[in-house]
């Protein structure tokens, strides 16, 4: 895809929405389906990557961003410590083990990392989860839950205004993550990325990207991959600042969020 036209695409995607334009797009699934399985492999593992002067500038947009946010947001952060702390038992902020940027070889063979969340659940989360069979049916349909029981009445609220993601900003600071990418996911997540895995890993995950602008809870799984692998094959500077751009008013109208 010429740069002319990869520009046109991003802003054509971020203009109208979302899912239905990614859907008519010409993305990966749709190429992948017309090869064959030689050819399929080969996308998945050595799909065109952007010029290198890419990776410089989003880098110094992560570095530079992450220490903003991170300064200016300290106050606040303090007082969303001392509500969590208040509000229920247990650490103010959450690990969650999720995959890291790498060269995907099996699924058994996965590497992570911890991405810090503030606390919005009960300490014993993964056991009330578990204890219920039809609840956690629900969670692994879409790996989200809509009336989730687990959330504290502060996490609530957090979730609401989607503070609860604010500590992976150190995250992004270390270079674990960026600002703008594909989502975040857990290793179980990953089998339903099925064909798209190793694309899906060659890139860091996001604080923010295509799946958060355009909905987030409200899409189906299936349609958060297209718009991760539509992502993956048109990211360029310009998209990810009109993502970020377009992330504040989600944001503030609480789009999609539980």
């Amino acid at each position: 895809m010429k740069i002319g036209q990869q520009t046109t695409t991003a802003q054509t995607a971020l203009t109208g929405r979302l899912p239905e334009t990614v859907s008519r797009a010409e993305d990966v699934q749709e190429r992948v389906e017309r090869t064959s399985e030689k050819t399929r492999t080969s996308i998945e593992l050595s799909g065109s990557e952007p010029h290198i002067s890419y990776f410089i500038v989003k880098r110094l947009v992560d570095v530079v961003g992450s220490l903003c946010g991170i300064l200016l947001l300290a106050p606040f952060w303090l007082v969303l410590t001392l509500l969590i702390a208040l509000d229920s038992p247990g650490p103010v902020i959450h690990r969650r083990r999720v995959l890291a940027r790498q060269t995907y070889r099996s699924d058994d063979q996965l590497e992570t990392f911890d991405a810090y969340k503030f606390r919005t659940m009960v300490v014993n989360a993964d056991a009330v989860l578990k204890s219920d069979a039809k609840l956690y049916a629900e969670y692994r349909k879409e790996f989200k839950l809509v009336d989730d029981p687990r959330v504290t009445r502060i996490g609530a609220k957090i979730r609401r205004l989607s503070l609860d993601e604010l500590p992976q900003l150190f995250n992004v600071l270390r270079g674990q993550m960026t600002l703008v990418g594909p989502r975040m996911i857990t290793p179980p997540e990953l089998e339903n990325y099925g064909p798209y895995r190793a694309r899906l890993l060659k890139v860091k995950p996001g604080l923010t990207g295509l799946w958060q602008v355009s909905g987030r809870t409200n899409i189906p799984y299936n349609e958060r991959v297209r718009l991760d692998m539509y992502y993956i094959e048109n990211r360029s500077i310009l998209l990810d600042l009109q993502i970020l751009w377009r992330t504040v008013g989600t944001v503030l109208a609480r789009k999609g969020a539980v």
